[in-house]
């Protein structure tokens, strides 16, 4: 699908106003907010952030919710816009929840939460606060920082303890932090925060900041589309309509023409514009076609997507290409080696391919082919809509551009695929849509439509584009084609904004084709690595630790076992076993807790993190007759679960059992390794990826063990009858129901549910609509829309997708792998890249992060064949692709990626976004790097 992106800028100058001002980050959400069933889930409560809501008799209060660990300090404030009717309107603040004292409350508090409360009636002289990038003005009542005594949940609430009606906002956290994607929303924002501020809008413009109120700001002004240098006055040169148009003789062409220049509004000398260049089907400025330039200024595409657009006339039909013999008629060498190089002179550009791209149809959606592929290391993008691709003799007045039928094939994009496929075989790079002219006037030499043929000769080489062969409109140059294809093709572009840093690389030759472990084994607040590969029954035979340098710290086991041992009767591929780092009796070291096979038999081991000491032993509770051996799908999976609350050690959940193969079978272990009881499930009951989390929010952990959920005892809350077992799960807040809410994914046959805490189905996506539930995640996939967002990985073992609401499950986009379209995909991982709140989905065969609508947030770029190199990655189960953990690990809330590959991967790969300067912080061991929602 080729979807909208708008390009953004200014982010240096953004962060440098927001460590100048009180900056919240805005909370629009759809929830009533009114109780704590119904309360805004904050997921990080140090981040500032503000709800806006009136308060009457239908929400009498306001309840925010988050989950802090103990002694974090909650920064709170409340306050009222400034209104005369509001002057004496005084709000009231409590913070509830575990450790807190009993206090007396106008409502009823969650059962075994205590609170403390602050009021403002006392307030006579409120402080006074202007927001200058909205324009509003609020009196703040009272500011607070609270330690919160336990870890668990908290609740923030909002209410009028004498009971009138009025406007308030309730924030949290201190620190500011705004991405690419908040300053992309600040217009929709800004509007709905006036007018909660009752703010009128009618005598002034609504501005994006990036192009006003921060140059405002910061008193640059605007300097208006002169060009860069004072040598431009040589140039006969005149303005039109907003176009300014430049006359100029040069040796390849005959005769004077013109170039003309449409700039952004806001453009200015002192940044750096990409330019796209738009590419004449008419000789001069003929229109019988329309006008490619004209098109666009009304589109508003160069202050959409704030670039210059180029278009250049010649003095014949234009074909792209040099002439074998007339030294005059030198169209691509014209192109690149005079417009080109005049544009770059004369106005700030980027100066680089990736700021170079080249649009067109029809006759000039061949020369954005061909000259892209002729020049594939001087211009950076191309987009072409129902073009010629295959010509191998002359049409349409191309002779006299070319000369003779050699000097054609030198510029033919179908030869130049095969020729240069090298250089296109990373990052997409080339945008071919539409069919509607050819393929019926004039058909390919094999009798077919240019376009299908193209893709098809594209996808043969390796070369990754996008392709949509829909549009069929009108040819000529008009908004309906032209829209969506721009669109694509800057979504391209704009991919290598926030494309990815290689920031550090471990070397684990010594060690290759190892399953990989996240942890700090040594105390030095670094992240290090266990490496494991597996013996027999899927249960670790060999490991070895290497400290954050590739150091190797310590083996155990046989080093004669130089890769995984295959698994079951169908000797399939060993998957992840259990193996993972973590403090399990809470004394500040960390331990790593695995299965070992030793003497025939697997056991249950906890190591020394430093020095791989045997610490505790104990044959481990999957023993050989749980596991049957059966097929490698009944892998044993691990997971860390806090079953006595979040101020005791951590207990260990060990599983087993999935594909109706062997008994469903889950065990729990205390940090000495005593067992704590067991479950016995039904059997299709337990899943490949269980998940762990606390569903009622009471700081004890339940189990969703696949379509069976357990509490912290081992008891059995609910089981969902299902035909085939759950192949992936997920526990996340998504409705408004008491709790959070779980998500299964069913193998085979479908469907997905999302199922309340009490075992209710809130939704469902059916078997039509889901029948192979592979994977499924939650989060804020799609910033445009309220609430979170579920991605399904729908078909199995092929990379389709849909994305429906988290709170109904409606359907909000469907995309699809873009690499091989039946390689592997398993297993994707969401990952925080643009900003702390808003998620991104790797998508390990096509090595890019993905939206909810499936469009490239960032991908690997100039690191593929680094990356190649060094993981060696495969597209089946039994090479499969690059895997990957999320961590942030620099410090800035955003994380990075950590890619290895574990069949025959020889390094440990850590990215992170091109605008990081990938300072390292302390090392914090999160959730999803010890209970890992991968089979690999």
């Amino acid at each position: 699908m080729l979807a909208k992106n708008v390009a953004i800028g200014s982010v240096l100058i953004f962060s440098a106003l927001c460590h100048t001002t009180e900056a919240h980050r805005p909370i629009f959400s759809p929830k009533p907010a009114t109780d704590p069933n119904t309360a805004v889930l904050i997921a990080q409560p140090h981040i500032s952030q503000v709800i806006y809501r009136e308060i009457g008799e239908q929400a009498a209060q306001v309840w925010l919710a988050f989950d802090v660990r103990a002694g974090f300090e909650l920064f709170i404030q409340i306050g009222v816009p400034v209104l005369e009717r509001l002057k004496d309107f005084r709000p009231a603040m409590l913070v509830v929840g575990p450790g807190l004292p009993e206090a007396n409350s106008p409502f009823e508090l969650p059962k075994g939460k205590g609170a403390k409360g602050f009021a403002t009636d006392s307030v006579k002289e409120p402080r006074f606060f202007h927001e200058h990038f909205t324009g509003t003005d609020s009196w703040i009542l009272r500011s607070e920082t609270v330690v919160l005594p336990q870890s668990g949940r908290y609740y923030l609430v909002a209410y009028v303890p004498s009971g009138r009606k009025g406007k308030l906002w309730l924030s949290v956290g201190k620190k500011e932090s705004f991405g690419l994607a908040e300053w992309a929303k600040f217009g929709g924002w800004k509007k709905r925060i006036r007018k909660f501020h009752e703010v009128s809008d009618k005598s002034r413009k609504l501005r994006i900041p990036i192009l006003s109120q921060i140059g405002d700001a910061l008193g640059l002004g605007s300097p208006g589309p002169v060009p860069k240098t004072s040598e431009s006055s040589k140039i006969p040169v005149k303005v039109q309509d907003g176009v300014t148009i430049h006359t100029v003789e040069t040796q390849y062409q005959n005769g004077r023409q013109e170039i003309r220049v449409l700039l952004p509004d806001d453009y200015r000398s002192d940044r750096n514009y990409r330019v796209l260049y738009v590419l004449a089907v008419e000789k001069g400025f003929d229109q019988r076609y329309g006008y490619g330039l004209g098109v666009l200024k009304q589109m508003d595409a160069h202050n959409e997507y704030d670039m210059i657009i180029v278009q250049m006339g010649f003095e014949k039909e234009p074909w792209y290409g040099d002439h074998a013999t007339d030294s005059k008629t030198r169209q691509a060498s014209y192109l690149k080696e005079f417009v080109v190089p005049f544009v770059e002179k004369h106005y700030s550009t980027l100066g680089t391919p990736d700021g170079r791209l080249l649009l067109g149809f029809s006759k000039s959606g061949w020369g954005a082919f061909s000259l892209i592929l002729t020049y594939p290391e001087f211009f950076g993008y191309a987009a072409s809509w129902d073009a010629p691709m295959f010509f191998d003799r002359f049409h349409y007045s191309m002779q006299q551009v070319y000369g003779t039928v050699g000097q054609l094939e030198a510029y033919r994009p179908d030869l130049l695929v095969s020729r240069q496929k090298e250089y296109f075989q990373g990052r997409p790079r080339l945008v071919l849509a539409g069919q509607q002219d050819w393929g019926t006037s004039i058909p390919t030499p094999a009798g077919g439509d240019h376009t299908l043929e193209m893709h098809r000769l594209l996808e043969k080489e390796g070369i990754r584009h996008i392709y949509d062969n829909s549009l069929k409109v009108p040819h000529r140059w008009n908004q309906q084609w032209m829209g969506p294809t721009l669109a694509a093709l800057m979504g391209l572009a704009r991919a290598q904004e926030i494309s990815m840093q290689l920031c550090h690389r471990v070397d684990i030759s010594s060690h290759k084709g190892s399953f990989v472990c996240l942890g700090d084994l040594t105390g030095d607040r670094q992240v290090d690595f266990l490496l494991y590969r597996q013996g027999p029954q899927t249960t670790p035979g060999f490991l070895a630790a290497v400290d954050h340098q590739g150091r190797t710290l310590w083996e155990l086991g046989d080093p004669l076992l130089k890769k995984h041992m295959e698994d079951g009767v169908w000797n399939e591929p060993a998957l992840r076993g259990i193996a993972f780092i973590h403090d399990l009796n809470d004394d500040g070291r960390a331990e790593v807790l695995t299965e070992f096979w030793r003497d025939g038999i697997p056991m249950l081991y906890v190591l020394e993190g430093d020095t791989g000491q045997i610490l505790r032993e104990i044959p481990s509770p999957l023993d050989l007759e749980v596991r049957g051996g059966k097929r490698s799908r009944c892998h044993p999976v691990g997971r860390i679960a806090f079953l006595e609350g979040r101020e005791r050690p951590p207990s260990i959940v060990l599983k087993y059992g999935a594909s109706n193969h062997v008994p469903c079978y889950a065990v729990a272990l205390n940090d000495k390794l005593e067992i704590l009881w067991e479950i016995h499930g039904s059997s299709n009951s337990m899943g490949h990826v269980p998940t762990v989390g606390d569903m009622d929010f009471d700081d004890k952990d339940e189990l969703l063990l696949g379509t069976l959920m357990a509490d912290a005892t081992g008891r059995i809350l609910w089981e969902k009858k299902v035909d085939r077992h759950a192949d992936c799960t997920t526990i996340a807040d998504l409705h408004p129901s008491a709790g959070k809410e779980a998500l299964i994914s069913v193998c085979s046959t479908g469907p997905v549910y999302c199922m309340s805490s009490a075992g209710g189905v809130l939704w469902e996506k059916t078997r039509q609509e889901v029948p192979h539930g592979q994977g499924i995640w939650a989060g804020n996939f799609i910033y445009d829309e309220p609430g979170m967002e579920v991605i399904v990985l729908r078909s199995g073992h092929v990379g389709d997708f849909i994305t429906v609401r988290g709170i109904d499950g409606e359907q909000l986009a469907g995309f699809q792998q873009t690499r091989n379209y039946n390689g592997y995909p398993d297993f994707p991982c969401v990952v925080s890249w643009k900003a702390s709140n808003e998620q991104s989905l790797w998508i390990p065969i096509d090595r890019t992060l993905v939206d909810g609508y499936g469009r490239i947030v960032a991908e690997l770029g100039r690191h593929e064949v680094l990356v190649k190199e060094l993981l060696q990655w495969g597209e089946s189960k039994s090479q499969i692709a690059v895997q990957a953990f999320a961590v942030d690990l620099c410090g800035d809330e955003r994380e990075e990626l950590i890619l290895y590959q574990p069949y025959s991967g020889r390094a440990i790969l850590i990215f992170t976004q091109t605008d990081s300067d990938a300072r390292k912080k302390p090392y914090v061991h999160e959730d999803d790097a010890y209970n890992i929602r991968s089979y690999f």
